[in-house]
Parts: structure tokens; C-alpha cells; sequence
């Protein structure tokens, strides 16, 4: 059964109707079905993903004219993205409903009959406290309150916050608050600033981590009739609003194990502070999979853009303590060296939250030719892939290899790259190491026996990890498994996928036969999860 969220704010201009069709969007690429209701006489949000509320039947029809929702909801092209749509009609609704029995509690019978059909359903209510407004609340599980990080918004903050307390009262006991969602962020204003810290002051838990910053491609694409996601996967707004979902899934205890990217340094330095950081090391997926290479007593070399700075000086000095060759010639860069943060939780998962710094603007200068060309395989790291130099910095890796690997990394990549992802795999790569969850998602299938369909259509090498249901590696018709070990002491699952492409690989370039080596990768994969940490020594 769905729940119901109502995002609300007596002020307009705060980025409601924004963060409803992209919330909407990305819960949708994430694979969680989901049902816009758009409750605003505006019609922005039925504007917003590309129906012209003059020509579709409407909320209207529903709640005076008594219609299943069913035959009002429309499918948008977002995937898993239905919406209920608005019209100006709805003006006039409230005058009509105000003899009607229940008026209150019309659109929470409405929800009531499709409420099973969605994981998620959320209303973008209008900005006046109207009969309408009343319903949505009425019908809502929890509220969630953008707030613009400016002063204004702070009053109406309050406002709304007695508006809910009503509601609470005498219509809606259950009425939780979802939480409150910083929009329009401009880290250059000393406003925005202390607008930020006093909410969380005062408001601490309730404040959701993600802040959605000032961003014109929002703009571009509600223009567009479509979803950020949709519009522009890689611009700062999509990665705002993934994380976001992430995060509404997080706290509804429906994900784990999740990475977060943090684009802005001062935000993610606070989180440092904030912590007691028990171990640094030289890291990054394909790092921790070179390094196990040449733990195994491999030749082996790593491409990778950090600054000259403490923690660019610390990577780079980790690298070669491992016997790993580092072509790159640190200098001073506009941004500092990346930084992953992981926080590993007593049931031994972990949540990643990464700061890409310079690392994300890697491109096709820093890629070593020569390096590429007298490498027998190279591993290319999901994490790095984006559009602009690093696509281009990747695209020269990919044309001077003799034969090329990527790992997908995570499933927030695969979620954010699709196409790209997919267009590599079948194209491009040779051997792509993959998880269960992360196949399933590139190809947007169920059930795994069709991943194994795909791979064979490929012909390519697919290796992917099932956790305690083992690998399995996929060659043309080839179908080869490994079990997971058995009675492990599990203490922290970072570096396992990274550790068994090491050990997979070793295998591959010593003449190891497909078996063996999947067996050498999961060894390694076992013995690094016992520890803490992606090291083996």
C-alpha cells in the first residue's frame, strides 16, 4: 500500500511543484511505482510532465463528478510516473464541495481506491489553505515542506506548521511531518547560509541532508514537459533530486546501502567534522581492485586526477606503498582531491557519501596513452562516467585498450546512466562486473533468469555477484557459477565487489580458466568482508 505525502507550503515560489514532479521522477527511475495527484488549480505539475490540462480529464471529475480515478490517472513518460491532473476548474470545485457530505475527506476516498497500486503517492497541494488543501492533508500520510533558503520562507514556514497542527487535531491524527527540504541553495550568499543553519538549529532531525541547489536546467525541463530526470541525468538538479529520493527511501526503511554524491566542499567538510574518522586510505573502486591485483604479485598501474594537496600527496604516496604505478602528475586543481566517506552500521552495510572534488573532472589529457596501450586489460571505474571530459577521457581509454573492463559500481550510477550504461555494455566493454540488484536495473527486468538471456545476446562476458547466492559468470552460451563461502564472520561489506573483480581478473591474465578464476574472486571477496575496511593487509 502506497503512502501518501502531501508537500505543502502556505508560500508559493518554494519549489513545490518542482520537487513534486522531480521527487515523482526520480522514486520512478528507482524503480518504485508512483502517482503524482496534482492539487493545485494552477495545473503546473500536469503542465510540468507534459499533458495540457485543457485536454485531459482532471482531479475535478473525481471529486464532484464522482469518477474512478483509474479512468482520470494518465502514464507520463517518465517510467513508473502516473499523474493525476489539475485544471483551473478546481476554483470553482471548492464552492461545490462545501454541501457535499465529508467534504473534508473526499480525495482520501479517492486515494483509498488506487492506494495499492502505487509505493508512493504524492500531492502537490496549492499554496492557500483551501477546501482542496484541507483534502490533500486530510488524505496524507506525512507532509513534506520545501522551504526556499530565504527569510521569507521562515514565515511561512511557521504558518503552515500551525496549519498542520490543526489538521492533526481535528482531521487527521495520524498526520506525520515527512521532514523539510531546503530548494533554491546559492552557496555564494551569506543569507541562504543562515537560513540553512537556522532551520537545522531548530528543527535538527526534521531537516532532510539533501539541499537542492539553484539550478536552470529545473527550469529547462519543467518547460519541457518532463522530469529533471528524464531531461538531464547528469546536471546538478538530477543528482539533487536522486539523492533526495534516496533519501525519502532511507527513511521509510525501504533502502540500504546507498552512496550519496555531495557536490558542494563546505557541506561535505561539515560532515567531516562532525564524525571521528577511525582510517584513511588511497581508495576509489578500481583503486581497491588494482591494489588486490597487486597484492596477488601483478604489474599493475592506476590513472586517477587528485590535487596537490595533503589528501593528493596521502593517495598518491598509499599507491605506491602498494607497488602500484601512478600515472599522474598531481598539481594544483581547482577543486581538492575526492573524498568517499563510509559509514559502516553494526549489521555490517554500508552507506557511502562521496565528494567527487577533482577527480570528477578528469579528462582526456589525463589519460597516459602509452600506459593504456601496454596494458593487457583495463578496469574502468561507473563511479567517474559522465557526460562531458570524463565520457571523453573514457572514450580514449576505451580506443586505445587491447581489451577493456568496467565495473558498474553502484547502483546510483546505473540509475543515473542508463542508456549510456547500457550502450557500453553491449558495445563497448569486453568484461563488465556488475551485482545482482545493478544488472537487473540496466536492463529493467525482474527476474534474473532474463539477465542471463541479455548477457548471452551480448557475447560478452558478464561476471556478476548474486551476495550469499554467490557468482556467476556469463560467456556466449557459457553459464558458470561459484558459491558463496559459508560461516563468515561478516564485519564490513566495503571493497567485496571491488576485491572479487581483483581476484577474477588475476585469474583471467594468468591463463586461469573461467572457473578458477570466479573462485579466486570470491576468495578474495570473502576474506576482505571479514575486515574492516578494503585492504587485505
Amino acid at each position: 500500500m502506497g503512502k501518501v505525502i502531501a508537500i505543502a507550503n502556505q508560500k508559493g515560489g518554494v519549489g513545490k511543484t518542482t520537487t513534486t514532479i522531480n521527487l515523482g521522477g526520480c522514486l520512478g527511475v528507482l524503480e518504485y511505482k508512483t502517482l503524482i495527484i496534482d492539487a493545485d488549480p494552477q495545473a503546473n505539475a500536469t503542465s510540468g510532465t507534459g499533458f495540457n490540462p485543457k485536454n485531459v480529464k482532471n482531479i475535478y471529475d473525481c471529486l464532484v463528478k464522482g469518477y474512478h480515478p483509474k479512468d482520470v490517472i494518465i502514464k507520463t513518460e517518465s517510467p513508473n510516473l502516473d499523474i493525476l491532473p489539475a485544471h483551473i476548474d478546481l476554483v470553482g470545485a471548492e464552492l461545490e464541495m462545501i454541501n457535499l457530505p465529508n467534504r473534508e475527506y473526499l480525495l482520501k476516498q479517492a486515494i483509498e481506491k488506487i492506494k495499492e497500486d502505487y509505493d508512493f503517492i504524492l500531492i502537490d497541494c496549492s499554496p492557500s489553505l483551501g477546501l482542496i488543501t484541507v483534502n490533500s492533508l486530510a488524505a496524507a500520510d506525512s507532509v513534506l515542506i520545501p522551504v526556499q533558503c530565504e527569510y521569507f520562507a521562515l514565515e511561512g514556514l511557521s504558518k503552515l506548521l500551525n496549519t498542520i497542527k490543526i489538521i492533526q487535531g481535528r482531521l487527521n491524527t495520524e498526520l506525520q511531518i515527512e521532514g523539510m527540504l531546503l530548494t533554491m541553495y546559492d552557496t555564494r550568499l551569506r543569507l541562504a547560509n543562515q537560513v540553512v543553519d537556522e532551520l537545522k538549529t531548530h528543527f535538527q532531525e526534521l531537516v532532510f541532508d539533501t539541499v537542492i541547489h539553484r539550478n536552470t536546467t529545473l527550469s529547462e525541463a519543467s518547460s519541457h514537459g518532463t522530469t529533471i530526470i528524464m531531461h538531464d541525468a547528469s546536471c546538478k538538479g538530477s543528482i539533487n533530486y536522486l539523492n533526495f529520493a534516496r533519501e525519502i527511501l532511507q527513511k521509510n526503511n525501504l533502502t540500504k546501502s546507498t552512496m550519496k554524491l555531495i557536490f558542494d566542499e563546505k557541506e561535505f567538510k561539515q560532515l567531516l567534522s562532525n564524525l571521528k574518522i577511525e582510517k584513511t586510505v588511497s581508495g576509489g573502486s578500481v583503486a581497491n581492485s588494482i591494489v588486490g591485483l597487486s597484492q596477488l604479485k601483478n604489474k599493475v598501474g592506476f590513472i586517477g586526477k587528485v590535487s596537490d594537496d595533503e589528501l593528493g600527496g596521502k593517495y598518491e604516496e598509499g599507491l605506491k606503498q602498494e607497488n602500484v604505478q601512478y600515472f599522474y602528475s598531481k598539481k594544483k586543481e581547482d577543486l581538492p582531491t575526492g573524498t568517499c566517506l563510509i559509514l559502516v552500521t553494526p549489521d555490517s552495510e554500508r552507506t557511502m557519501c562521496t565528494f567527487l572534488g577533482t577527480a570528477g573532472k578528469i579528462n582526456e589529457n589525463d589519460v597516459d596513452t602509452n600506459a593504456i596501450k601496454q596494458s593487457e586489460i583495463i578496469l574502468l571505474e561507473g563511479y567517474l562516467w559522465d557526460e562531458g571530459d570524463p565520457k571523453k577521457a573514457f572514450d580514449k581509454a576505451i580506443t586505445n585498450a587491447n581489451k577493456v573492463a568496467m565495473s558498474l559500481s553502484d547502483q546510483f550510477c546505473v540509475d543515473r546512466h542508463k542508456p549510456h550504461f547500457l550502450n557500453l555494455v553491449k558495445n563497448k566493454l569486453d568484461i563488465t562486473f556488475s551485482n545482482e540488484q545493478e544488472m537487473m536495473s540496466l536492463i529493467d527486468v525482474k527476474k534474473f533468469d532474463e539477465v542471463i538471456n541479455f548477457a548471452k545476446e551480448t557475447n560478452k562476458l558478464i561476471v556478476v555477484t548474486r551476495g550469499d547466492k554467490g557468482a556467476i559468470v556469463i560467456n556466449k552460451n557459457e553459464i558458470i557459477e561459484c558459491s558463496a563461502k559459508s560461516n563468515l564472520k561478516i564485519r564490513d561489506l566495503t571493497g567485496a565487489g571491488d576485491l572479487f573483480a581483483g581476484g577474477f581478473l588475476h585469474g583471467l591474465i594468468n591463463n586461469k580458466s573461467t572457473k578458477e578464476s570466479l573462485e579466486i574472486g570470491t576468495e578474495m571477496s570473502s576474506k576482505v568482508i571479514q575486515i574492516i575496511g578494503a585492504r587485505l593487509n
